[in-house]
């Protein structure tokens, strides 16, 4: 079996119910806390609809037919569907850009709250990084792990 290295997957969760299914237009995962260093990977998630697959939310399209569409019954998803990548080699991310669908006649396919994980190891197994309250939809929302000025100072070399 290959073991996958911690910092090797990161995801992310949706933590409130959802009235239709969640659906996730675009995501980036970047190196910088100013959203800049986007890293691609392999696509995976929980579950997808028919022409709805992961791929979808790294194509750079932000238009819902070109969306992840999470594998829930119409009515919506419970808390723990999940979309995310699979990277070459572990990454620290400082920012996701994500891009939910807006609600429509049918329900509201976003989550206010989104949680990010990473793969911590076999032991460990999925870490939560940080969790993110009152998530917009319908437009960029940058999902910010550290600022630049939370970062700890080097101190000077005395």
């Amino acid at each position: 079996a290959v073991e996958l290295t911690p910092g090797a997957a990161w995801r992310l969760v949706n933590v409130e119910r959802t009235t239709a299914p969640w659906q996730l237009s675009e995501v980036e995962f970047h190196t910088t806390s100013e959203c800049k260093g986007k890293v691609n990977g392999f696509p995976l998630a929980s579950s997808q609809q028919a022409y709805h697959e992961a791929a979808k939310a790294f194509d750079g399209i932000t238009k819902t037919s070109s969306s992840w569409v999470a594998g829930c019954v119409s009515s919506g998803c419970e808390p723990g569907q999940w979309l995310g990548l699979l990277l070459d080699a572990p990454h620290a991310f400082q920012c996701i850009k994500i891009y939910q669908a807006s609600p429509n006649l049918v329900g509201d396919p976003s989550s206010a709250v989104v949680r990010v994980e990473r793969w911590g190891g076999t032991d460990l197994g999925w870490e939560t990084v940080r969790t993110f309250g009152t998530v917009k939809s319908g437009r960029w929302v940058d999902l910010i792990i550290l600022s630049a000025t939370a970062k700890f100072a080097q101190k000077a070399p005395s």
